[in-house]
This record gives C-alpha cells, structure tokens and sequence, in this order.
C-alpha cells in the first residue's frame, strides 16, 4: 500500500467513526462549549456587544487562535475553523495522522498541522517572532486519555499552559468523569452486564487493568468502522486526578465539567443524528466523554 493510500485509509476511518451518532453528540456537545469562547477570547476584551452600534470594526480583525493538541486527522481543527477561530495550529505525535489532516484540508493560510509529542514540551515559534506563541483557546479533544498516571497528567497540562494566554481557556474532551470510576468500569465488564449493548454506539471498551496507585484504569477502545476497525489503548484516570493535574500544571482559573447534552425530541435526533429518540435510552448511564473547561 502506498504512503498516500494508507494516509487515505486512515483518514477515512476517522471520518466514518466521527460520522457515528454519538460521535455526533459529542460534537454538538464541543461546539456548544467552544464557539461561545472563540467570542470571548481575551483577543476580544470580552464577548461583544449584540449591538452594531456598539461594535468596533477592530473587534472583527482581531485573531482567535486555537492549537488542537493530539488533532489527529484534523477533524476538529477544520470544525473550529468553521466554528470562528481565525486561526488553527494542530499538533500530532503521528506523522501518518498529520498528513492525512494535510491532504484532507484546503486552508494552509489559517490551517497548519505540525508533528509533535504533546506530551513533552513543545515549541511553536511564530514566523514573525523568536518567541514561543501563546493561544487564545487550546484543545485537546482526546488528548488527556493518552496519560497513564497523574505525572504523565500534570505534563500534559504544563505543556497546555505554557501555549495559553492569560485568561485563555483549555477545553478537553476525555473520557468520562465518572465520580465513582470504578463502578462505571463494571458497566463495560461483559460478565456482569450480560444484556448491555457495547457496540450500539459505535465502539466498545474493554477496562484491561488497574493502574498503580488505584489512580484509574488500563482500557483498549476499539471503532467499529470502516474500511478498517481502530483499536487503541487510553487510560481512564479518576475525576480529581484530572482536577488536580489541571491545578499543577499551571491552570489556576475556574475549572468546570460540562455536562452532556442529548437531543430532546424525536425530529431533533433524526435530522441532527439520523436515529429516533429512543436510540439514546440509557447513554447517559455510561456516556463515552465528559467536557473540562479550565481557565488560565
């Protein structure tokens, strides 16, 4: 298989997973959360007046930009373009996921991707200047279910501050702040829950191991999708390791977990996601993400 076939295979993989409707949700859910930030990024000076009167031309000049950490093929940073960020850096330790972001995106002006480990320091020079550049928003949309103990965390969220500016925001999607882990793990355990459909939202996980310290837990999380399944480990770290990891690397603004959103009515889920209501009976017992807001 060549390079750009593989590229292209991974891409559409990723695509088809993002395309399953509680990928779905989870984006509703991002956008939601994000987009009334990319409105009050310190950029701004605060959320602009409704006004046209009461708008400064400067207002709509002014960049806000965002560097998706662990971007993968892009698919959010191309949604937080659209979004209304002026700007996206993504940054991926694969080099295969950065080149299928690159063939799949058209924007190079407002649009870069870049290799990189995001959990190790990183350097991102702007071309105009020696100085390490400093964000509005950073995203990390599954980036902190890579981190298999709280050390691992808190670099992470250094690496995090260290690109934030002052009164900028972290927005994470992670794995599910479940404030009792361990019972939640149980929900994914086949031998204790025998008539419960792991695969009806479009993967499964399979909880492989307690980490030391009791800090979380080990999982494999497979995508049922085409043209390949994806399989990949992650680590599910318990709500207040994220919490306190958040405080020491660096981000000592208000912290909050948002919580998830489902649609409400039938129409609403079949225009939006393209399944009746009843399709989202029992998610809510064991959602597959939760949403960290962290201000710097």
């Amino acid at each position: 298989m060549s390079s750009q076939s593989q590229y292209d295979e991974i891409g559409l993989s990723y695509e088809s997973l993002k395309a399953q409707p509680a990928a779905l949700v989870e984006r509703a859910n991002l956008r939601a959360v994000i987009t009334p930030l990319l409105l009050s990024s310190p950029r701004r000076g605060g959320r602009p007046s409704t006004h046209p009167d009461d708008r400064d031309d400067d207002d709509e000049k002014e960049e806000v930009s965002v560097l998706d950490l662990a971007c993968g093929t892009g698919y959010y940073s191309r949604l937080v373009l659209s979004w209304g960020a002026s700007r996206v850096v993504g940054v991926d330790i694969s080099s295969a996921m950065i080149e299928a972001a690159r063939s799949q995106s058209e924007d190079s002006s407002r649009l870069t991707f870049l290799v990189g480990d995001c959990s190790r320091p990183l350097s991102l020079k702007n071309a105009w200047s020696e100085k390490e550049e400093r964000f509005d928003i950073v995203l990390g949309a599954w980036l902190l279910n890579y981190a298999s103990s709280p050390s691992d965390l808190v670099s992470m969220f250094g690496n995090v501050s260290s690109h934030l500016k002052p009164g900028g925001h972290f927005v994470g999607v992670t794995p599910h702040p479940a404030t009792d882990l361990d019972s939640f793990a149980e929900l994914f355990d086949p031998s204790k829950t025998k008539n419960r459909d792991r695969a009806k939202y479009g993967a499964t996980v399979e909880y492989t191991a307690k980490l030391p310290g009791g800090h979380g837990y080990r999982a494999k999380v497979t995508a049922h999708v085409k043209p390949r399944e994806i399989s990949f480990e992650s680590f599910h770290l318990k709500r207040e390791v994220y919490e306190n990891a958040a405080r020491d690397g660096g981000l000592e603004g208000e912290l909050k977990w948002v919580d998830v959103q489902l649609p409400r009515t039938n129409d609403e889920s079949k225009t939006g996601y393209g399944v009746d209501l009843d399709f989202w009976e029992g998610y809510l017992d064991a959602p597959h993400f939760g949403i960290l807001v962290v201000e710097k």
